[in-house]
């Protein structure tokens, strides 16, 4: 039997038989997978069908299993207009999991299956583009398009002298100098323009660079035709014509490149022998001095030392935090007083500042419905073009001189201008992303800027979301000091906001050993050889004997020892921030929380509170309302996050539930902030679009003639104003507030 598609990914964490029949159960029920093998020695699966392979990789993710992976970065040369087309070319290359295409940036971003991936594949599906494959990071991304301004600039001064020559020698009588000038214009300076016509051509398309080409050479090509045989000549219309096209397109170029990255600063990390060194040259395992003033450069956890750690630029809290043994510090942050012994666990581009920026850049490329439908439409646009300018030739012919018709023609061709249409949508997004992120809402997938519009339930965890996260824990009931103790030890360990109030009611530290989370629910672990149990009542309830009364209860070998009432305080601005809300969305509070304090802040907030819930029964309550947007902080929150239509994480919580956010804010009430940026960003794509679209159709007809001879424009001066469009509507995107 013959199959569509034949994949083999590693899947990494199965450990027995029951890894091999849940990953098969898994990839057998994506769309289109007709048979799936799985071996537990190896890790490997093999997957036919016709299916999509980045849905296969998300199932097994979901069931919490991951697949190896390869990130790859290219940089592509290429009209705007053409990044549709290559998407698609390159979407179909086996083992390409995803990808992300930045039009303001040609950076190509791939995350394929090594096992089954070709780099040489790509290549050769991307042949007759100029094409650089990236080294990780930023740095190299910068170099390409360095060098390519460099380039644009290079050309655009050969083409401005040898130009300057031409219209001397033409206007003073010299013919053949100005043809002899000419040739560099055309042939060094215009040469991007007719091998990316060449290439559109091989790849049966039309683009900006067929306009150019077609409009500068035909000019160039007649002239020197008729300098043959005496006849009138355009080598200063020809010339004109490419060196006004590279002005637009060089400050086009520059004005993109200064808007293109978030660039992460580099740090210099000081080693325990005093050596210092890039951080990017640390290694998992070193230990880094930190001293006060200075910026930290890895991830890590402290291992010696206390200082005050100033996290503004993750968290947006103002106010330094404490750090002393234990605790995590992370790259970026700055140590305001003390000294501190880092013990590093990520360094370089794997640190969670530099997967938080790259997540931004890449957000920039996101596709929206709206562009999708601009794409239709611009590959008609440059066929349609060809065809108008053929047809004004002819119209025109009847009734002017033939030369004249010809620049009629030429004039239609050199004032459209597709590259504006194609850049009117994805200049808007990477700017109104890299605003956000300037405010504190990191959008980390661009799509969301478009669900917003969509979204018809909101529904926000409680404790460290709706609440401060300041929670205060007052026992209600303590039968066993040493038992108080044991507790506090345990709950040391965690990092949920209750887990922290409880551990500082003992100052006392014990081993603790196998230790055991349960999101949601509570903690287990075992201290001097006794299994102590800390968690909710109906989780208590379950595993011990209960006769306390409280919201937390703490048990030792399945004995009750302390009972505890949990109180914290409502974010300020919380109140009006739901109120808004209500009047848009139907709003509830989903909480762990199973006691009355729950019942209080939805009393206070006037919201409807689902509490008792773990992590699961958070995820089935988006599953069961209507295109939800989940906020939350906590572990527990992370699955209800995956699966909510458009997740939002805080940038104080987990970060597990970081990472399955759509978008990190500093606080909910951000989320204004967000919802805000999302109409604006919809008004300046359809602003874009109309300035884009509303100069195309006011400059071909005039190209076209349809004023003459009250107005001409000559097509020097209509490619001048075309290659502006493109200029317009970057300074649009960029300067517009």
């Amino acid at each position: 039997m013959s199959y569509d598609r034949r994949e083999k990914i590693r899947v990494v964490g199965m450990h027995c038989a029951t890894c091999v029949n849940t990953v098969t159960k898994t990839i057998n029920k994506v769309n289109g997978v007709e048979n799936v093998t799985v071996n537990l020695a190896t890790g490997y699966a093999e997957i036919l069908g016709n299916f999509n392979l980045k849905e296969v990789v998300d199932s097994v993710r979901k069931s919490g299993y991951d697949v190896e992976s390869q990130d790859i970065r290219i940089a592509i040369r290429a009209n705007p207009e053409n990044f549709s087309g290559i998407v698609d070319m390159v979407s179909s290359i086996n083992g390409v999991i995803s990808l992300h295409l930045n039009p303001a940036t040609g950076i190509l971003s791939l995350k394929v299956n090594p096992l089954t991936f070709s780099t040489d594949a790509l290549l050769e599906r991307l042949k007759g583009y100029n094409v650089s494959l990236l080294e990780s990071g930023n740095a190299s991304e910068v170099a390409i398009m360095k060098g390519e301004l460099n380039s644009m600039v290079s050309s655009l001064v050969v083409a401005s002298v040898f130009t300057s020559f031409v219209l001397y020698f033409q206007y003073t009588g010299f013919t053949l100098y100005a043809l002899l000038s000419s040739i560099p214009v055309m042939l060094y300076a215009g040469r991007r323009y007719f091998n990316g016509a060449y290439r559109a051509l091989r790849n049966r398309t039309a683009d900006m660079d067929t306009l150019v080409a077609l409009s500068s050479g035909t000019a160039w090509i007649y002239s020197i035709i008729n300098f043959l045989h005496g006849g009138s000549v355009f080598f200063d219309a020809a010339s004109l014509l490419v060196t006004f096209v590279l002005v637009g397109k060089t400050l086009d170029s520059y004005l993109r490149f200064r808007i293109s990255f978030i660039h992460v600063p580099k740090l210099q990390a000081r080693l325990s022998t005093g050596e210092m060194v890039d951080a990017d040259q640390v290694n998992v395992g070193d230990t880094v001095i930190v001293k006060a003033g200075e910026p930290v450069p890895v991830d890590g956890v402290v291992d010696d030392g206390y200082g005050e750690v100033d996290e503004s630029i993750l968290s947006g809290e103002p106010l330094p935090v404490g750090k002393t043994k234990g605790n995590p510090v992370t790259a970026g942050s700055s140590l305001v007083s003390g000294y501190l012994e880092v013990y590093t666990t990520r360094s370089g581009n794997r640190t969670y500042m530099s997967q938080l920026v790259q997540a931004v850049n890449d957000a920039g490329t996101t596709t929206i419905g709206l562009k999708r439908t601009v794409d239709r439409i611009t590959s008609y646009f440059t066929p349609s073009i060809i065809v108008i300018s053929v047809i004004t030739f002819f119209i025109w012919h009847f009734f002017v001189p033939a030369s004249l018709a010809l620049l009629f023609s030429i004039a239609v061709m050199a004032s459209a201008c597709p590259c504006a249409l194609g850049l009117a949508t994805p200049l808007a997004i990477l700017v109104q992303v890299r605003r956000l992120s300037r405010k504190g809402v990191i959008v980390r997938r661009g799509d969301a800027l478009e669900k917003i519009k969509h979204i018809k339930t909101v529904i926000l965890d409680k404790t460290g979301t709706v609440t401060a996260g300041q929670i205060s824990v007052i026992p209600k009931e303590v039968i066993d000091k040493r038992g108080l103790e044991m507790a506090a030890a345990v709950e040391r360990l965690s990092s949920h906001p209750v887990a922290r109030a409880i551990s500082t009611l003992s100052e006392e530290k014990m081993d603790v050993t196998e230790y055991t989370e349960f999101p949601g629910e509570g903690v287990m672990g075992t201290v001097n050889g006794h299994a102590v149990l800390i968690g909710k009542r109906e989780f208590i309830a379950k595993n011990c004997e209960l006769n306390m009364d409280g919201d937390i209860i703490a048990c030792v070998d399945s004995k009750p020892i302390a009972s505890f009432l949990i109180r914290d305080k409502i974010r300020e601005g919380m109140k009006e921030f739901i109120d808004e809300l209500k009047i848009h969305y139907k709003v509830m509070i989903a909480t762990g929380d199973s006691s009355s304090f729950a019942d209080e802040v939805g009393r206070e907030l006037g919201v409807t509170v689902v509490k008792g819930l773990t992590a699961e029964m958070k995820a089935e309550l988006v599953k069961v309302n209507e295109n939800v947007m989940f906020i939350g902080d906590g572990v527990n929150d992370a699955l209800a996050i995956k699966q909510a239509y458009l997740g939002i994480s805080m940038s104080s919580g987990s970060e597990i539930s970081k990472q399955a956010g759509d978008v990190i804010v500093t606080s909910p009430t951000a989320i204004k902030t967000l919802i805000d940026g999302s109409m604006t960003l919809e008004k300046r794509i359809r602003e874009n679009l109309a300035w884009a679209f509303g100069y195309n159709a006011i400059l071909i007809p005039l190209a076209a003639g349809i004023l003459y001879p009250a107005l001409y424009l000559a097509p020097q001066y209509a490619a001048l104003a075309m290659s502006m469009n493109s200029v317009a509507v970057t300074l649009w995107s960029f300067l517009r507030p």
